[in-house]
């Protein structure tokens, strides 16, 4: 869905935002390397972390060529998610927090159904880590699973969830 398609473009773009999380990448980036769509790129953007949360991002990058690490000083969320969304070659852009981890399904299955419907958005549940624990949050556990609803018409997508 952006306009810097090539022919060696991928299925999926998905932007990581990194700032200070030493103690939850590994986790993050080895979930989306365990995708079972193979073709994607991941966008690790490091927003001036004081940790070592370059450098693990750093050994990723160096591992696996689907894993680009861009580093900044540090600006923010916002900043980091547009250079993120800026950088973005896929056919559609995915966001993983650098805190979570993803079903290694999640990007097959979403790719499919966005594809099957023609679709320019698809959500999703999703784990959260905490030191409590991982947390599977549910923000969208209201709708049928693989339903298609035009928020148009359907104002239950347009309700805000706490968090």
């Amino acid at each position: 869905m952006f306009s810097n398609k090539t022919s060696d473009t991928p299925k999926v773009s998905i932007v990581v935002p990194v700032y200070n999380v030493e103690k939850y990448l590994r986790e993050c980036l080895d979930s989306l390397l365990a995708q079972k769509l193979k073709d994607i790129e991941i966008i690790v953007v490091n927003d001036g972390s004081t940790d070592s949360s370059a450098d693990i991002a750093a050994e990723y990058a160096a591992r696996d060529s689907r894993v680009r690490l861009i580093s900044k000083e540090n600006e923010g969320y916002g900043k980091t998610m547009n250079r993120g969304f800026s950088e973005a070659r896929g056919e559609y852009v995915g966001i993983v927090e650098s805190d979570d981890f993803a079903d290694p399904r999640m990007f097959k299955d979403m790719y499919k159904f966005a594809k099957k419907h023609d679709l320019d958005l698809v959500k999703a549940n999703y784990y959260e880590h905490s030191d409590a624990g991982d947390v599977f949050q549910e923000p969208f556990a209201g709708f049928a699973y693989k339903t298609v609803f035009d928020p148009r018409v359907d104002q239950r997508a347009l309700t805000v969830l706490p968090i």
